[in-house]
């Protein structure tokens, strides 16, 4: 979730670590979530790919950014993950293959539940503040 309303963002800035620890925990309980349905639903031939998928998380200052990547950061594994989600034609002259879309059922269906699990914690952060 991006918020681009430099007002929000300055408050969320603005409130006590105490109450943006709240926010973090949500970022980061549902980041593991969307891990864990990715290797869930991702096809397991030798296991390689279940292995290459982690969470990335990355501070900077406008908050915490989460990200689930699907695979190692080596340019074979990115390509081998992006065959893997949306198949592959015959151009290369090796056949083709339907997508497996392991990452966009994820972000399918973990979407609405991290929305409302940032809304929640914003209610409760500001709550706690005194702000509301």
């Amino acid at each position: 979730m991006r918020v681009v309303d430099d007002v929000v963002r300055k408050a969320m800035r603005d409130l006590p670590r105490e109450q943006r620890k709240h926010i973090g925990d949500v970022i980061r309980k549902s980041s593991l979530e969307g891990l864990r349905w990715m290797r869930t639903l991702a096809p397991s031939d030798t296991g390689e790919l279940k292995a290459g998928m982690h969470v990335k998380f990355e501070a900077s200052d406008n908050g915490v950014t989460a990200s689930v990547e699907a695979a190692k950061e080596d340019k074979a594994s990115q390509i081998k993950a992006m065959s893997i989600e949306g198949g592959r034609k015959n151009s290369t002259g090796r056949g083709t293959t339907d997508g497996y879309h392991f990452v966009s059922r994820t972000r399918s269906l973990l979407g609405a539940k991290h929305a409302g699990r940032i809304n929640r914690a914003i209610k409760k952060a500001t709550k706690e503040a005194g702000w509301k």
